[in-house]
């Protein structure tokens, strides 16, 4: 009975180490290229085309047109891992520092298209309608089997849909008000190693363990790892709304609001187990470690802006907002598991996050528009003790250029660039399943192209 207990306990903190960090998904602010250029700043505010579906729904009636808008960036990611003495949980090790072996390429970033598409329709001159369908979270890392974090984590895929109908009404010359739906779609895949040695050796002992496979008494023992995937989907449901202050042309204060979205997630956790694994498992009669479904709570946080747009000349707009985000939600995931083990509780400990943003837009003819920014959006990782391979964030500074030329009378292409200047983040991280330590530092780069095609209808 005592080796059973052992091994569901381990069973457990592997499947909740592996989705803990579904609820750690951070939000993509890239839902335009026109705002990619600027570094988003004032997107509450500005409202010069149908993407203000997403940012300020109350932007509608400013739109003079019905709007077709289509946009994709480019994420261009490197995360490699610097390891600075990783070692096994010494528990499992008679108390000795003993390094984790580390035989794979450490580079862990991902590359990412985000697309977008919105289409906007004037009503009358107070009435406007809209629909926008982006991907408002999402998170993509993934590394070799055989890497030193790979009791930490594999493979992270987490990927939203939205679909935001809109209305907007224009309550007078200075004021106007918005009000749209979010229908959203999650997928998730998430996978880690497992230690097989540290399996057998913590839920039934050394002496046991060396009895079936002196392999088995070696934890951290990456020919013999386990490997487990976790995937799920699920529909939330959320709103947003906005307002816009305009006491003159081309000068606006706006306000932008989207709720929280929860969802209740329907998952599998499927194993592919080694042999060492297998024949211990049978050894032990052990029913755990055998493929499973399982359910877990998400929220993904609310979001609020407060943006302006000043127009200082016949030719120059400056922008500025200021963006908060909640991620102080995520202080817990609860965990149930369809096998009949009672739920876990995993604490969470993110902060709410600020971003910073001051931008301009230089319009030097009817053709052509010049956009520049700058931006300083603050992590809600509080220290490397809770920073995960997963997510390898840090707080960042962006710098970005764009540009905006009218090809015809109906139809505009934007460009943006954005390069996000980042500290080198250290992480100390404690994986939940075995105790093991990721001790290192990662040199990270970002950059981000966007195009886009704007065609008043």
């Amino acid at each position: 009975m005592k080796r059973y207990a052992g091994i569901a306990v381990t069973f457990i903190a592997i499947l909740t180490g592996s989705s803990k960090l579904q609820a750690a998904g951070f939000a993509l602010t890239e839902h335009n290229s026109s705002g990619l250029g600027r570094a988003y700043a004032g997107a509450a505010a500005v409202a010069d085309d149908a993407s203000t579906i997403f940012f300020n729904p109350a932007g509608l009636v400013t739109l003079k047109k019905d709007q077709l808008l289509f946009s994709t960036q480019a994420i261009l990611v490197g995360a490699e891992f610097h390891n600075n003495g990783s070692t096994v949980n010494p528990q499992l090790t008679g108390g000795a520092d003993v390094p984790i072996s580390d035989g794979g390429s450490n580079e862990g970033g991902e590359n990412a298209l985000v697309p977008s598409f919105y289409y906007s329709a004037v009503i009358n001159d107070s009435l406007a309608l809209g629909v926008g369908v982006s991907v408002p979270f999402g998170l993509a890392t993934k590394y070799d089997e055989d890497w030193a974090g790979r009791y930490h984590a594999v493979e992270s895929a987490v990927e939203t849909i939205n679909i935001n109908p809109s209305i907007a009404y224009k309550l007078n010359k200075e004021w106007s008000f918005g009000f749209g739906v979010n229908l959203q779609h999650l997928d998730v895949k998430l996978s880690n190693m497992i230690d097989t040695a540290a399996v057998c050796l913590r839920s039934a002992g050394a002496t046991v363990c060396g009895n079936i496979n002196t392999a088995l008494l070696q934890a951290g023992n990456a020919d013999i790892d386990s490997k487990v995937s976790l995937t799920g989907s699920e529909w939330g449901y959320g709103y947003d709304f906005g307002v816009i202050y305009e006491p003159s042309a081309g000068n606006r204060i706006g306000f932008s609001y989207r709720s929280k979205i929860s969802y209740d997630i329907d998952g599998n956790a499927d194993f592919d187990l080694s042999d060492e694994m297998a024949i211990f498992l049978a050894a032990v009669s052990s029913p755990y470690f055998s493929d499973t479904g399982g359910k877990a709570k998400l929220v993904l946080p609310e979001i609020a802006s407060l943006a302006g747009r000043f127009q200082v000349s016949n030719n120059l707009a400056l922008l500025a907002d200021i963006t908060w985000t909640r991620w102080s939600r995520f202080k817990e995931l609860r965990v149930e598991f369809e096998n009949g083990q009672s739920e876990t509780v995993i604490p969470e400990n993110w902060g709410n996050s600020i971003k910073i943003a001051f931008g301009g837009d230089y319009r030097l003819n009817n053709l052509w528009l010049l956009r520049a920014g700058i931006a300083y959006d603050k992590t809600p990782i509080p220290d490397s003790e809770h920073r995960t391979a997963r997510i390898p964030a840090t707080s960042r500074k962006v710098f970005s250029l764009g540009l905006q030329h009218k090809i015809t009378k109906k139809v505009k292409i934007d460009a943006g660039y954005i390069h996000l200047f980042i500290d080198d983040p250290e992480i100390n991280n404690i994986d939940s399943s075995f105790g093991h330590t990721l001790n290192g530092n990662y040199s990270s780069s970002v950059d981000i192209f966007g195009a886009q095609l704007t065609w008043d209808l």
